[in-house]
């Protein structure tokens, strides 16, 4: 009988062994899964050049190297044409489209077209495809990617004060370049058919706002309500 019982408590003990190493795994899985798919949306939903730090335009200002106005400043004929450097002193941000859906805030969630979950490090309002897009505040086309496999055509402006707006999934306006200086209002092009990374949701534009080299939450500075 002794023997018997001494048989059941090693088997007992030798479940209780198995059942601990399970957990042990099941955890060691989870944790490695939420920092691969951390690192993956690092490395892998990033627009070329956005985190890119502005450089301020007036180098010998130590004072405020932000900011990039210099009232003082006189054409030198003997030097070449250079693009303004953005001097804008407007702060409030105009809507980017008109009457804006927003479907998508600047949060954690799942990618509904690509079924990964991932920071959604923009704004995404829904519009009919057509809809005028516009810039934000003034300042100097930066960059223009066209028809990029995941973001469309995307148009970034860099704007006084280290703020930077991105502007995603539009059709570019005719004749708009890198280095045109943009005011607030003006048109930079139309919101385009779904497409790229976010080819299932309905028409919109993903917009996003850097300051100082780091990616905000649109809403933040935009008079929008969430729906």
């Amino acid at each position: 009988m002794s023997e018997e019982k001494k048989t059941r408590k090693k088997k007992l003990l030798f479940r209780y062994l198995i059942l601990a190493a399970c957990i042990l795994v099941v955890a060691a899985i989870t944790v490695t899964v939420v920092f691969a798919a951390n690192d993956w949306f690092r490395s892998d939903i990033t627009i070329d050049d956005v985190l890119d730090k502005p450089k301020p335009s007036n180098p010998g200002n130590t004072d405020n190297p932000g900011n990039t106005e210099d009232p003082g400043h006189t054409e030198d004929p003997g030097k070449p044409n250079e693009p303004d450097k953005p001097t804008g002193n407007e702060t409030t941000f105009a809507l980017p489209v008109s009457n804006p859906n927003v479907i998508n805030v600047f949060d954690f969630g799942k990618d509904v077209s690509l079924g990964h979950w991932h920071f959604h490090t923009g704004l995404d309002m829904a519009a009919t495809a057509g809809t005028a897009v516009v810039a934000c505040l003034d300042g100097t086309v930066s960059d223009i990617v066209v028809d990029d496999k995941l973001d469309g055509t995307t148009v970034t402006i860099q704007h006084a004060n280290g703020l930077k707006t991105v502007y995603s999934y539009i059709d570019l306006k005719e004749g708009l370049k890198k280095g045109d200086n943009i005011k607030r209002g003006d048109q930079i092009g139309t919101v385009s058919e779904p497409e790229g990374a976010e080819f299932k949701q309905e028409a919109h534009l993903h917009f996003e706002v850097i300051e100082n080299g780091e990616k905000k939450d649109p809403a933040k500075f935009l008079d929008i309500a969430e729906k």
